[in-house]
């Protein structure tokens, strides 16, 4: 399951935006795809990565709605040459949260002027999240359309 923050960036997926394939999967976590700096990608750049789906179906009127769009991550160019590019995962999973104290909770005029003033006192303990099933031939959409 791929968090909310994704399907809030991608409102509608149209496919006619993919700029390219996954043309290698390098682990869990990178891919090549067949489109590089000859294509105008430069490094840093954000994508989704996208398998098209079954179609579906309307079980009412057994009309054909729409290809199924399956997000299996987001990515940005990490290396680039001139005609492939490296992608690498984006996202991150959290293993542990952000532990947080109050600022100055001893004194009580902090208390009532600030009841959300807080200071981090350990950074939260992330990790790469994987990509979701990717394979050769997944699209390529650039994330800001």
């Amino acid at each position: 399951m791929r968090s909310p923050l994704i399907m809030n960036e991608l409102k509608v997926i149209n496919v006619k935006n993919a700029i390219g394939k996954v043309a290698r999967i390098i682990d869990d976590y990178s891919c090549v795809i067949n489109k590089g700096a000859n294509d105008g990608l430069e490094q840093g750049k954000e994508f989704f990565i996208i398998e098209l789906g079954e179609v579906i179906v309307d079980p009412d009127t057994n009309e054909e709605l729409e290809q199924l769009h399956i997000v299996k991550g987001s990515a940005r160019i990490e290396t680039i040459q001139e005609r492939i590019a490296t992608l690498r995962t984006s996202e991150e999973r959290v293993l542990r949260a952000a532990v947080k104290r109050r600022k100055n909770a001893s004194d009580i005029r902090s208390i009532f002027a600030g009841l959300n003033e807080y200071e981090i006192v350990e950074p939260a303990v992330t990790e790469p999240k994987n990509f979701l099933n990717l394979k050769v031939g997944d699209l390529i959409l650039p994330k800001n359309n």
